[in-house]
């Protein structure tokens, strides 16, 4: 039942932080101004082979500017801009970010396929990156997608599980590896199983 606690407290918490996403995108619908485009940003996101260090864009905009253009409340955001900005989260741990980030996982885990699963993915490296064992709200968030629709954001579930490490993904993993029928899913959540039970033995 412990498990069961756990998971029930981190579903409130998850709910709470899509509430955030969904006020914020409505804020920024309601307000009728948008603050002008970083044109320095725009332009480091933009490189196909280049991916900008943490300290590279904070030289030329704020955490905010990075979330502003991940979460596109305009909806007139280049798609491709858009995930190497949540990718571009990763280098910036807060609580303000991993809250969001658990947002816009949630926001994006009904996606079948297409671009948006792409935005749920890129989510999820961001999220797992920037939380620890104890971050049970990120391993509920992310485990969640374990049973996605989409095979690539299962097997991305799973590889972000490990990143984070915490033994509390485990039932979570051995339930789903039980009816995965898809081999690129299945060796996911296998290697992930295996590290966590690495990581927990030692």
């Amino acid at each position: 039942m412990k498990g069961a606690r756990i998971y029930t407290s981190a579903a409130g918490s998850i709910a709470l932080a899509s509430l955030l996403v969904t006020s914020l995108a409505i804020a920024d619908v309601a307000s009728g101004t948008e603050a002008p485009a970083n044109a320095d940003l725009i332009e480091i996101l933009s490189g196909v082979d280049h991916v900008p260090t943490g300290d590279q864009l904070l030289e030329i905009a704020t955490v905010q500017e990075i979330i502003d253009i991940a979460r596109d409340p305009a909806g007139d955001t280049d798609q491709g801009l858009r995930i190497r900005a949540y990718r571009a989260l990763a280098d910036f741990p807060s609580e303000t970010t991993k809250t969001l980030l658990i947002g816009e996982v949630g926001l994006h885990a009904d996606a079948m396929d297409g671009v948006e699963t792409l935005y749920c993915r890129a989510a999820m490296h961001s999220l797992a990156k920037i939380s620890n064992v104890d971050d049970i709200d990120s391993v509920f968030a992310v485990a969640a997608n374990l049973t996605h629709a989409n095979r690539d954001v299962r097997a991305a579930a799973a590889q972000g599980l490990a990143v984070i490490g915490s033994e509390a993904a485990l039932p979570a993993l051995r339930e789903q590896l039980e009816v995965e029928k898809v081999t690129q899913v299945q060796l996911a959540i296998s290697e992930a199983i295996r590290q966590l039970t690495i990581v927990t033995s030692e």
